[in-house]
């Protein structure tokens, strides 16, 4: 089966990341990339949830073009 066609649940999502945060629980941040997971619309809850900044790849790739474009201001 091709990753592109499987969707990943909430569920599974955050019990991945639960889990890949309790093998660092000193780390802190926690880069999600490769995996082809859309977080956009978790990373909220996910930050509040796993207690520490995310930085995914798709969130990161829209800040970028937003301030080259100028539609996001510079950090």
């Amino acid at each position: 089966m091709s990753a592109r066609h499987y969707r990943f649940s909430e569920d599974e999502v955050f019990a991945s990341l639960r889990r890949t945060r309790a093998t660092a629980p000193d780390a802190e941040a926690m880069i999600i990339v490769g995996t082809g997971i859309r977080t956009a619309h978790w990373i909220d809850r996910l930050e509040r949830d796993l207690g520490l900044p995310l930085v995914p790849a798709d969130t990161s790739l829209y800040r970028v073009v937003g301030r080259h474009f100028e539609l996001l201001p510079a950090a």
